[in-house]
């Protein structure tokens, strides 16, 4: 793993990660009192990255409770509602669907069941590696998986203070979960919007190239 921010790869671990371990602190203080500051802050991270992988899988396992909130991954919509949700121009999707039916691995993205659109949503993006324009849409990947840690990590900072009564921060972790949700919808959008858009540039330019 690169542990640099240009992916987010590490900031969407350690940023759900730290929230879950100030939730622990909160709720556990005295956890707080048994370690000099240097020995606190190196576990706080390592305990912070921990988490966030935790976290991260609790995320995965929660995508179909995902997709019921607007906060849908691609593969999680039929291609023909793409136009409807602003991905995609009612001419963009005539080409798409012109890609579709010249590429049997493309044809996946209408089919009713998740597993087929996944592969063929993969496709696509195999298809714009190859033409090497990966950098802003593992941006806004990143920041998806990010928000969607944070809903998470806020999620359960309100579960917990509710339990132990803290109902003033029940109600921060409260209303920053459903801003984190409002994140992870803004980057889901975002992330479908240029995954689309550069798989049909990629797809004429690579026609363009095989006429030429």
């Amino acid at each position: 793993m690169k542990f640099d921010f240009d992916t987010y790869e590490f900031a969407a671990l350690i940023a759900p990660g730290g929230v879950a371990v100030v939730v622990i602190g909160l709720v556990y203080p005295q956890l707080l009192h048994q370690a000099d500051a240097a020995i606190l802050i190196a576990a706080g991270l390592f305990v912070a990255y921990i988490l966030g992988h935790l976290i991260a899988a609790v995320g995965n396992i929660a995508g179909p409770l995902f997709d019921l909130l607007p906060t849908p991954h691609l593969e999680a919509i039929v291609s023909t509602d793409w136009k409807n949700r602003g991905y995609v121009s009612a001419g963009q999707m005539d080409q798409l669907g012109k890609f579709t039916e010249d590429d049997a691995n493309l044809r996946g993205i209408n089919a009713h069941t998740r597993r087929e659109r996944k592969i063929a949503v993969r496709q696509m993006y195999l298809r714009i590696m190859r033409a090497e324009h990966l950098k802003r849409l593992e941006t806004f990947n990143g920041l998806y998986n990010l928000s969607r840690g944070l809903v998470i990590a806020f999620a359960f900072g309100l579960i917990l203070s509710l339990i132990v009564r803290r109902y003033d921060a029940s109600a921060f972790f409260g209303i920053a979960a459903v801003l984190a949700v409002f994140r992870t919808s803004k980057f889901s959008g975002i992330y479908a919007t240029e995954l689309a858009q550069q798989f049909l540039v990629a797809q004429m330019c690579s026609k363009q190239e095989t006429n030429s």
